[in-house]
């Protein structure tokens, strides 16, 4: 399975220079994609703080419902847990979100620098294509 945060997410849908490269990368795989409930409201938000139009919030639907959207919730205890002085408490909720399932997730797609520290720091494979 391949997990995508918001930052991914986002140049999926309002498109970057990364964009051309993460489509190809994401067309290449037959992982199932996966991304969670939190990233979710990450991504309406940044839209909503852009100025999205209705396209583009039409398109994040869109992309959305083709991904399975793994729950925050049941791991609030585990993210706690992980809490570290040097990690952002969105960044522990996606990584508890990716450990929810041990060994399901193969791949971590962000083109967030602290998460990206962070899940490398956990041993979990980190893409950001350019």
């Amino acid at each position: 399975m391949i997990y995508l945060d918001a930052t991914a997410l986002a140049k999926l849908v309002r498109p970057t220079d990364e964009t051309a490269a993460l489509a190809a990368h994401l067309q290449l795989t037959t992982d199932p994609l996966a991304t969670s409930d939190l990233a979710v409201v990450e991504l309406h938000t940044a839209l909503a703080h852009t100025g999205a139009d209705p396209i583009e919030r039409d398109a994040a639907d869109a992309l959305l419902a083709g991904l399975l959207v793994l729950p925050v919730g049941p791991v609030m205890p585990a993210a706690a847990r992980r809490a570290a002085a040097d990690l952002r408490t969105v960044d522990a909720l996606h990584l508890a979100v990716v450990n929810q399932i041990p060994g399901a997730v193969t791949e971590i797609i962000t083109y967030d620098p602290v998460l990206t520290t962070a899940a490398e720091r956990a041993g979990l494979r980190v893409t950001a294509p350019t």
